[in-house]
């Protein structure tokens, strides 16, 4: 990725994230059969976006219980589709952003209008537990979540300094950390 005077991002997951016409399916359309044609259309919107002077893609999501914006239940399995996506973001020269950290858990309630801040009763060692294959390596931006993990503070997790630092030190994650608050 090339230092622009500006970054231009776009959010795009495929099926309802999806902000261009493209027919690319919702995450958890995604199965064995389809795994090639959806990584290949991928690769088109890819190269559509890039044509739109896109330089950040806000997307693959790896969240676990989010509904038709999860590949799975299990984050391992998630980050593991991912990674493709990732890559292919990386080799048309734009900076692939993973969301959401921590991601949708298990009993997670709605505390305002439209899910965008949501209360789960899980703390670090959950989201330990959650999180223990991340490869910081594999991914170089990561997204916040607005969510609020009761056990861990009482402030969403974009808004609260232990998130990050549990992020960066515990999981030794090392590249930029994003937010759409």
């Amino acid at each position: 990725l090339t230092k622009p005077d500006n970054f231009y991002m776009l959010d795009h997951e495929g099926g309802r994230v999806n902000r261009i016409k493209s027919p690319l399916i919702a995450a958890d359309k995604l199965n064995p059969e389809n795994e090639d044609d959806y990584y290949h259309q991928w690769n088109k919107d890819l190269t559509t976006i890039k044509q739109k002077c896109v330089n950040v893609i806000l997307g693959p999501t790896v969240d676990v219980n989010y509904g038709d914006r999860s590949y799975s239940k299990d984050l391992k399995n998630n980050l593991q589709i991912a990674l493709p996506i990732v890559s292919a973001i990386e080799r048309k020269g734009m900076l692939p952003v993973i969301k959401h950290f921590p991601g949708e858990m298990l009993n997670c309630v709605d505390k305002f209008a439209r899910k965008e801040v949501r209360s789960c009763p899980q703390g670090f060692e959950e989201i330990n537990e959650e999180w223990k294959n991340f490869n910081p390596d594999n991914f170089p931006a990561i997204m916040m979540s607005n969510y609020i993990y009761e056990k861990a503070s009482p402030l969403p997790a974009v808004m609260d300094d232990k998130m990050y630092k549990y992020l960066k030190n515990t999981l030794g994650y090392k590249g930029l950390i994003i937010t759409d608050a």
